[in-house]
């Protein structure tokens, strides 16, 4: 929750929103309907090329969303690279932040991947440090972190380049 001034009329209490990354894809639509059952207030960044795609893959998760959930549901345009930049602003009205988008192909290039799985989560954490109400910074993991490898997998940490 947050506070927000009223055209210089007091204070008015609103209730903070919920930022997820990775919406677009079936897990993250799972997600976003699970949390709009509990009337949350959902900000769903949608990467788009252009205002075009934007729309159409904005509009393709609202019309999947039951009627009456709806109007708790905002689309911003941008990828996980331009998000903290957009959102920095808005930070204080976000108070949990539930990254689940990633790149999962096996043939993704090296840059691309890290690019998305390693760079994005850098940036959502940096955005985590700017929202003043946070109460929860969730993470999805994925499978794929583990490549085509077989057997027990070590958790090492590995340097960046």
């Amino acid at each position: 929750m947050g506070w927000i001034q009223l055209n210089g009329h007091g204070w008015k209490l609103t209730m903070g929103k919920t930022l997820l990354t990775g919406a677009t894809g079936y897990f993250g639509q799972k997600i976003l309907q699970q949390m709009l059952l509990s009337k949350e207030q959902m900000l769903i960044p949608v990467r788009a090329a252009n205002e075009d795609e934007f729309k159409i893959r904005s509009e393709k998760i609202l019309w999947s969303l039951p009627e009456a959930s709806r109007d708790r549901v905002e689309f911003i345009q941008g990828d996980l690279a331009s998000l903290y930049e957009s959102l920095k602003a808005r930070s204080h009205h976000i108070h949990r932040i539930i990254h689940n988008a990633a790149v999962k192909a096996f043939n993704v290039d090296e840059q691309t991947a890290n690019r998305v799985n390693r760079d994005g989560t850098v940036e959502m954490l940096k955005l985590a440090r700017e929202c003043s109400h946070l109460k929860q910074f969730l993470y999805v993991s994925t499978v794929y972190t583990s490549g085509m490898s077989a057997g027990p997998i070590d958790e090492n940490i590995f340097a960046t380049k």
